[in-house]
């Protein structure tokens, strides 16, 4: 074999080499890459799931501090009308007052009894209304006034109408309507 053969064949082989050895590195970068590439979306998974259940672990403890409040604000807004409940409320507040409850109704309802029977739609809410009639001095009625705001149930005097009493000049009569929210 003749030096300049010898010459082609050893560059032939060494250009193959070159060629296999750059196409295989060409390969395997590509593998690599999409490996990278993979393990990247699945550790933005795993960062997101941390996220996650970062947030869940902050509305848990969000959820475990208001939790409590939750037995409040059924009673503040019950779901069933409970009329007898308000009622005897109304009616301790106003002796603890000292008026004299003379007259006390719920609004007249077309329908049977139900849980919704008797109230009226107010924002969102139904209201109860519950009419009362009181006799007692400006004083007592401040004090029914502000011992019905206090009632642990939500409620509001949607009306009020005083009239003096001509007999007694510090008496007063008053009419008014209470409203006792429920939930709908």
């Amino acid at each position: 074999m003749k030096p300049k053969q010898f010459y082609f064949i050893l560059l032939t082989t060494l250009g193959l080499v070159l060629l296999l050895g750059a196409s295989g590195f060409a390969w395997g970068n590509k593998q690599i890459n999409n490996k990278l590439r993979a393990y990247r979306v699945e550790l933005a998974k795993v960062y997101t799931a941390n996220e996650t259940l970062d947030n869940l672990a902050k509305l848990n403890s969000q959820y475990e501090k208001i939790s409590p409040l939750v037995a409040k604000l059924y009673a503040v807004l019950p779901s069933k009308k409970q009329q007898s409940e308000i009622l005897v409320q109304l009616q301790q507040i106003a002796q603890n007052s000292g008026l004299v409850l003379s007259n006390i109704n719920f609004l007249s309802s077309s329908t049977g009894p139900s849980d919704t029977s008797q109230t009226v739609k107010n924002n969102g809410f139904l209201a109860m209304p519950i009419n009362l009639q009181v006799i007692g001095t400006y004083s007592q009625l401040q004090n029914f006034l502000q011992q019905a705001e206090n009632l642990n149930r939500y409620n509001s005097i949607s009306t009020m109408t005083i009239v003096r009493n001509e007999d007694q000049s510090s008496t007063l009569t008053v009419n008014m309507v209470i409203n006792a929210f429920l939930k709908q």
